[in-house]
């Protein structure tokens, strides 16, 4: 109904509607004069909503800068870890979507600029990160396939000469283990099958 320019909502029993009103496919909300919420974020009943042109949103939603996720169907404010189309996501107390690096329940993790988890092998900065299949960040020995690496606490892959437990070790420019018999800066090493660096082969 309409009343000297403002609209209200009216129930089956022609009392003015307060608080949720379900209209088709759009949810609004009511303050206790039945003037709805027509724009931005309105915490109702502990949780936060964001409403565009009285309706409430739901899905994803970008806000200043930031993404956020809202519940499909009640439209609360998702925060903590979120699966959407397969992809993993980590929504900050603040609700906005987490990208770049992440410390979460004391382990590291990386979301890209959409906010979407990573696993395998990634280049941040000019050194590369290897986060495993639930997107933890891995220091120390890596075993891929048939090839061995280090990477460093930091997370960050090594390469060239490193001592590791008070043996040497070669890592090739790709960070995979020397094993064998290697020619490095010109002359032949040998190293044992599992890296250790046996000395100079004359």
């Amino acid at each position: 109904m309409n009343d000297r320019g403002s609209w209200y909502w009216m129930d089956s029993t022609g009392a003015m509607a307060t608080g949720w009103i379900y209209d088709g496919s759009s949810r609004y909300y009511l303050d206790d004069k039945g003037n709805p919420t027509a724009q931005g974020w309105l915490r109702v009943d502990g949780n936060w909503h964001y409403f565009v042109d009285g309706r409430a949103s739901i899905g994803w939603f970008a806000d200043r800068g930031s993404w956020y996720r809202l519940d499909e169907w009640s439209g609360v404010m998702l925060t903590g870890w979120q699966k959407v189309d397969g992809r993993w996501y980590y929504m900050l107390s603040s609700g906005a979507v987490a990208t770049g690096w992440q410390s979460i329940g004391g382990t590291w993790y990386y979301f890209d600029g959409a906010g979407v988890m990573a696993t395998g092998w990634k280049q941040v900065g000019g050194s590369w990160y290897f986060m495993n299949e639930s997107g933890q960040m891995v220091t120390g020995w890596l075993r891929e396939g048939d090839a061995w690496y280090f990477m460093q606490p930091s997370g960050a892959m090594i390469s060239g000469w490193q001592s590791i437990g008070g043996s040497w070790y070669y890592f090739a420019d790709s960070g995979v283990m020397a094993t064998g018999r290697v020619i490095v800066s010109g002359r032949m090493s040998s190293f044992a099958d599992s890296g250790r660096w046996l000395g100079y082969v004359s």
